[in-house]
């Protein structure tokens, strides 16, 4: 199963939520358990941008200890198409997502948003990012639980 998180430019939020998520997904089942499940992230327009905030890193980097590297990349049908489930992180993109690609998506289902809209830090403080990616820690949690993706 293929997961896509949707943000404005990809460069904070989503990619923090593809990361957190490929944390969460790893150490809630065993390996032997578990079903294929991919993560990925997109922006409704990247503005040219080549790599994720500094501080997005740190954020991750504090909360899993791990290094997460992304190339910031605006979404496309071809995305949503090849996605099983598409999760906007605000009401905001989910509608943008509806309004652009709606009629020509094959299933409308696949479309959700995080529980809560969650802020953008971008140009924040390091504890800004970090207060953004708990943030997005608890509503995939939620989501995840949710949907059976998380045990």
């Amino acid at each position: 199963m293929k997961i896509l998180f949707v943000c404005s430019q990809n460069t904070c939020r989503s990619p923090m939520a593809q990361a957190i998520a490929t944390q969460l997904y790893a150490k809630s089942v065993k390996a032997e358990d578990k079903p294929e499940f991919e993560f990925d992230s997109a922006g409704i327009d990247t503005f040219g941008a080549s790599d994720i905030a500094a501080n997005a890193k740190k954020a991750i980097y504090g909360l899993y200890g791990i290094m997460f590297a992304h190339r910031p990349q605006t979404l496309t049908k071809e995305l949503i198409d090849k996605s099983d489930l598409v999760i906007a992180i605000s009401q905001r993109h989910l509608l943008y997502i509806k309004q652009k690609f709606g009629a020509g998506l094959e299933n409308e289902s696949k479309l959700t948003v995080m529980p809560e809209d969650i802020p953008d830090p971008f140009g924040m403080s390091e504890e800004a990012y970090l207060m953004c990616a708990q943030e997005i820690e608890r509503g995939i949690k939620t989501l995840f639980g949710k949907l059976g993706i998380l045990k």
